[in-house]
């Protein structure tokens, strides 16, 4: 499980048998600032996760969706053709 901020230990003796916690940031010390560092934990999971969905997807599916037909350029169209055969 991908989380936040770095896991407490409460949460590690309730799911330590179930989920592997991943924490985005390293533990903090008690004279760090939490929020920048929340902040940027928070960037990098949203990276992390926008990179995941660019690889889980293809960007040409809509090729063969006849609801996109009207925004084909010519050569999509072709291409299109010749995959239907």
């Amino acid at each position: 499980m991908l989380v936040l901020n770095p896991c407490i230990q409460l949460q590690e003796e309730l799911w330590t048998t179930d989920l592997h916690m991943i924490s985005m940031i390293e533990r903090l010390s008690p004279n760090d600032s939490t929020w920048v560092y929340m902040s940027e934990a928070a960037r990098q999971l949203e990276m992390f996760l926008d990179y995941v969905g660019a690889l889980t997807c293809s960007s040409s599916m809509y090729l063969l969706n006849p609801s996109y037909e009207h925004m084909l350029s010519k050569e999509d169209k072709v291409c299109v053709c010749s995959l239907l055969v």
